[in-house]
């Protein structure tokens, strides 16, 4: 396990990292980079997951400007129902609009809304042409992650809980969004982009 915030020239480089061993699956390990500066508009996230050493899932945010930002996900083979995706984020105020495409096919969009810090998304997404998005896994698969995305989580927050309660809000922020985007697990898409939601909003009043 390893939590760890740096500060260089303005910059906040938060890392959290963890891993689990489970029968049947092996070890899954999870990792979660942001780099922000809200001075030069830089705000970037990086959710990596690898499966005994090779690349599962990757999602990654960035920034363009402080109203729009962009996920993209990866999935290997082991997750069915997707191989890429991309998203776009738009925030105005509490509303938060998401359009974009999975594997070429493009979504209908939708809206998040946040109130205090919380924001929810649709239960799904869903296909112009027809269709829910459904992401599946072996049921063993998702046993470990969820219990790797439970860990890092708790490690977070546990990081989180040993900030001092003055100038740490932006930081507070990040390492809050890693524990919501670490919770998600990579099977529920609305539920991270949400998180990324959440923690912009939770950015702005810093």
């Amino acid at each position: 396990m390893t939590v760890q915030l740096k500060r260089v020239n303005g910059t906040s480089v938060f890392f959290a990292n963890t891993s689990v061993s489970t029968k049947g699956v092996g070890t899954l390990n999870e990792a979660f980079l942001s780099i922000l500066n809200p001075d030069r508009g830089v705000f970037n996230n990086l959710i990596d997951f690898r499966l005994n050493g090779h690349k599962l899932a990757t999602i990654r945010t960035r920034a363009v400007n402080n109203k729009t930002t962009i996920v993209t996900l990866f999935f290997g083979k082991e997750i069915r129902g997707l191989t890429t995706a991309r998203f776009r984020i738009t925030t105005n105020g509490d509303t938060t609009n998401v359009s974009g495409n999975v594997d070429g096919k493009q979504i209908v969009p939708f809206t998040i809304r946040c109130s205090k810090g919380k924001c929810k998304g649709p239960d799904s997404i869903k296909f112009k042409n027809g269709g829910t998005l459904t992401i599946t896994v072996s049921p063993q698969l998702e046993r470990a992650l969820r219990l790797v995305s439970n860990k890092l989580s708790k490690e977070v927050q546990a990081f989180l809980d040993k900030l001092p309660p003055q100038g740490a809000c932006e930081i507070a922020c990040i390492a809050a969004g890693a524990a919501c985007a670490a919770a998600c697990s990579v099977l529920f898409p609305p539920c991270l982009i949400a998180c990324y939601a959440a923690q912009a909003a939770c950015l702005l009043l810093c």
